[in-house]
């Protein structure tokens, strides 16, 4: 039985243990992650004791009426399950979401068996770049693209080095940003950075780190989210020396490095945008397609 519970009546320990569990688990779908960046407006679909779930984060944007959105920073959300997720789990699911949405738009995981639902949702495929690191460093190394080998070979000469950060440290160099689109959205993007970052770190399954020139200047910066057998390229910036050194091919390299031949997979979050593709392509990764939902 499929039931629709409410952020302040979810069990948080039998929740996070499903999630813990599920055999498509991810950090976006733990219930402090989802309070961090919706500010606790979400409810979930939840069958029996929590076996299957599925987040429904939603606002009232629409004229004071409630709607499912996707949250900035959980690229994919859907239906979590520690049982295999068939496509009838799925319609299940999709067909008990509450007629009172007025808008619904998901990014689901990848485990979702999604392109065969047919109950009045639109589906897009998005991409998401995934590269196992369970090989020897040499054999990733000769997957990199030519460019990407360049861009190593030149940080070891200009002696670039990478240094852990704090969260406080790495918040303000996201917040200088010299991207305009960015500038639209960064008070929004700060609200849930500020409480999202030092939960992933209080809870030990991510970091800031950057790459600092041999004068000691920060050119790039990302957050890893270690979590599921996955490192999640989860939120990254360069200055503009950065760029033109091509400082995050190289601090993207030393971390591929450093956790080669261990069971992760180092996860780019993907993109639809070609420079973003040919950039994530060019470290050997391929595509691991989830969808867009929505109506």
């Amino acid at each position: 039985m499929i039931q629709l519970i409410h952020r302040k009546n979810i069990n948080i320990q039998k929740w996070n243990r499903c999630i813990e569990l599920a055999t498509n688990g991810m950090p976006y779908a733990y219930h402090w992650y989802l309070d961090a960046v919706t500010g606790e407006q979400w409810e979930a679909l939840v069958v029996n004791d929590y076996e299957t779930v599925m987040p429904l984060p939603y606002n009232r944007k629409l004229i004071g009426l409630k709607q499912v959105y996707h949250p900035f920073f959980t690229q994919q959300l859907g239906v979590f399950s520690t049982k295999p997720i068939h496509l009838d789990v799925i319609t299940s699911f999709f067909e008990s979401i509450p007629h009172s949405y007025v808008r619904f738009y998901s990014q689901v995981n990848f485990a979702n068996p999604i392109e065969n639902l047919d109950f009045g949702f639109q589906i897009e495929t998005r991409n998401n770049f995934i590269l196992p690191l369970n090989q020897p460093y040499e054999t990733l190394y000769a997957s990199f693209s030519k460019g990407i080998k360049y861009s190593i070979k030149k940080g070891i000469k200009w002696e670039h080095h990478r240094e852990q950060l704090d969260v406080e440290t790495f918040i303000s160099f996201f917040e200088k940003s010299e991207i305009p689109d960015m500038k639209k959205i960064m008070g929004q993007l700060k609200r849930i950075l500020k409480p999202l970052l030092p939960a992933i770190e209080q809870r030990g399954i991510g970091y800031p780190v950057g790459l600092f020139s041999k004068e000691g200047h920060l050119l790039a910066a990302l957050f890893l989210l270690k979590s599921h057998g996955r490192l999640i390229y989860l939120l990254s910036r360069s200055t503009q020396e950065g760029k033109k050194k091509r400082a995050m091919a190289f601090l993207i390299h030393s971390i591929i490095k450093e956790h080669a031949e261990m069971p992760y997979i180092f996860d780019f979050e993907g993109s639809n945008i070609p420079s973003l593709i040919e950039f994530f392509t060019s470290f050997g990764a391929v595509n691991q397609t989830y969808w867009s939902v929505f109506k």
